[in-house]
Order: C-alpha cells, then sequence, then structure tokens
C-alpha cells in the first residue's frame, strides 16, 4: 500500500553545476530541496538553479511538499 506513495529522493538533471559543468542532481532532504554535483562535491539552493529548471526537475518539483522548496 505504501509503495504506491513513494517519491525519489533526488534525480538527475540537465543542468550543469556552475563550478564543473557536471550535469546536476536535484534531492529532497526532510527538511529542504536542493541541487548537488556529483563530481565537485558542492551543494546548491535551488533558488540558484530554478531559471534553469527542466523536465527532471520540474517532474520532481511536483511530487515535493512546497514547505521544502
Amino acid at each position: 500500500m505504501w509503495g504506491s506513495f513513494s517519491r525519489a529522493r533526488k534525480v538527475q538533471t540537465t543542468v550543469r553545476c556552475k563550478h564543473c559543468g557536471t550535469p546536476l542532481f536535484i534531492e529532497r532532504s526532510c527538511h529542504e530541496v536542493h541541487m548537488f554535483c556529483p563530481k565537485c562535491g558542492k551543494a546548491f539552493p535551488l533558488s540558484e538553479y530554478i531559471a534553469l529548471a527542466d523536465e527532471a526537475m520540474e517532474e520532481f518539483l511536483n511530487s515535493v511538499y512546497c514547505d521544502r522548496m
């Protein structure tokens, strides 16, 4: 029953890291959503990349509670 409500905790996007150019992941924690780079290890607030949102980010954000953004 609960399996139908599970959502991904992170998704790879086509949005590139401002520091190294690697595609970023969007990830949700218990308290917030942020972007992070798997190559250089940097994390970024969602607000820095929201204007560049791709389809993967939009789909991911459709399943995130508003108080985490």
